[in-house]
């Protein structure tokens, strides 16, 4: 039989099976016994390959998949029967990168990401840079009042009107009367006359240039505003799990660090920025804490040493945080990491409980609370990320820094 000229992978790979079958039931002799006619009676006749999707078809489905930390973090969408499901981006991870390559493109540029990352709290309106901008993301899950409401309110658009940049709309040329200039026509488009409609495209460009919800851009204004007085020279935002600044060992405040011993030189420059009321160390499944000896194996100061160094520092990095800086808004402080790592391991006591084996809580003793101590430290599952959580949750992590105020070594810097 001679050859065909190509061959797909797939068809390869069946006639491969097929010999190997072959040769399970009929031991050869030896390798002359596989002749052409072996190899013309287990080659596959009339092949059709069958292609598998990597994930679930069917929105509802992927909306109850896990979060798989080998797969981009970018928060998908499809919409099924008037209302719309999420789900984690299917492509994989680029070197380094949180984001597949389609996604980190869409990140860099001007629309950035709609719907933010998977791993972020969910938007609940369209963004700038969506046809639908401000407009209330019908999510399945979102309250039965709330969808009503939304189907009640949603309009068709005319035949003759179509959708342009912006979400705005105006009417189909064909369906415009007489030799009508369409470009001198401007205020067909809502928004009245073009200077409104540039300012409007402007604001859509600048409120996307950042990754995610609400909070996500918050905290890389918070970033760039960090690099801009502690270190000018730095323009780009890391999004690798590593430190997320780096102080310029021409900056002062190294020195005043130093003096308060909070840094041993200046070479412990790298940060771990946070703000707001929780404070997340990672998000996704840690296998030594999903056993049913979970509780046993965190109870070991040892282990949640290793733990805490390699979520909360970065200690696998190329660049771990030397430094926590919390900005409350007023001014910064800044804290040892080691110093925060050290008083957790010899002051939280661990605990499970009732309602999940695997949620694990972590008190501190806290003379200002009425019992004495506070649950602040946190593993668990949460059903709106579809993730485990490790951290300070629920705005405990602004009370876990109130906690730090009294018992380490801090040093503040106002505004």
């Amino acid at each position: 039989m001679a050859p065909q000229k190509d061959m797909s992978i797939a068809e390869a790979q069946q006639w491969i099976r097929n010999a190997l079958l072959r040769v399970a039931v009929v031991l050869p002799q030896s390798t002359d016994d596989l002749d052409q006619d072996f190899f013309d009676e287990t080659r596959p006749v009339d092949f059709k390959e069958t292609k598998k999707s990597s994930t679930s078809s069917d929105a509802s489905d992927r909306s109850e998949e896990r979060y798989d930390p080998e797969r981009c973090d970018a928060r998908a969408s499809k919409k099924k029967q008037g209302v719309r499901f999420e789900f984690q981006c299917s492509s994989k991870k680029r070197d380094g990168k949180c984001l597949c390559k389609n996604h980190l493109n869409k990140f860099q540029s001007d629309k950035g990401l709609e719907l933010g990352l998977i791993t972020e709290e969910r938007p609940t309106h369209w963004p700038g840079s969506s046809n639908d901008e401000g407009k209330v993301i019908s999510w399945h899950d979102a309250d039965p009042g709330l969808l009503a409401t939304l189907k009640k309110t949603a309009k068709k658009t005319p035949k003759n009107v179509k959708k342009v940049s912006g979400g705005a709309t105006c009417l189909k040329t064909k369906h415009l009367k007489g030799t009508m200039n369409i470009n001198s026509n401007k205020n067909m488009i809502q928004g009245s006359n073009s200077a409104d409609a540039n300012k409007g495209n402007d604001k859509r460009i600048n409120s996307c240039k950042q990754v995610g919800g609400k909070h996500k851009k918050e905290g890389h204004k918070k970033e760039e505003t960090f690099n801009a007085k502690y270190n000018p020279e730095c323009k780009s935002l890391t999004m690798k799990a590593e430190s997320d600044c780096e102080i310029s060992e021409e900056h002062p405040i190294l020195d005043k660090l130093m003096e308060k011993g909070i840094i041993k030189c200046k070479k412990e420059k790298n940060t771990s920025n946070k703000s707001g009321g929780s404070i997340q160390l990672t998000l996704g499944n840690i296998p030594e804490l999903s056993g049913e000896e979970n509780l046993e194996w965190i109870e070991n100061n040892d282990n949640l040493k290793i733990l805490l160094e390699k979520y909360m520092k970065k200690n696998g990095s190329n660049r771990p945080a030397d430094l926590l800086v919390y900005d409350n808004g007023e001014s910064r402080l800044f804290f040892g990491m080691d110093d925060i790592i050290k008083y957790m391991v010899e002051n939280c006591k661990f605990r499970k409980t009732p309602r999940e084996t695997c949620c694990i809580k972590g008190d501190f003793i806290d003379e200002s609370s009425k019992t004495g101590k506070r649950a602040l430290f946190t593993y668990e599952y949460r059903k709106t990320h579809k993730s485990h959580f490790l951290g300070f949750s629920g705005g405990q992590g602004k009370t876990f820094i109130e906690l730090l105020n009294t018992k380490i070594k801090y040093y503040e810097d106002p505004y």
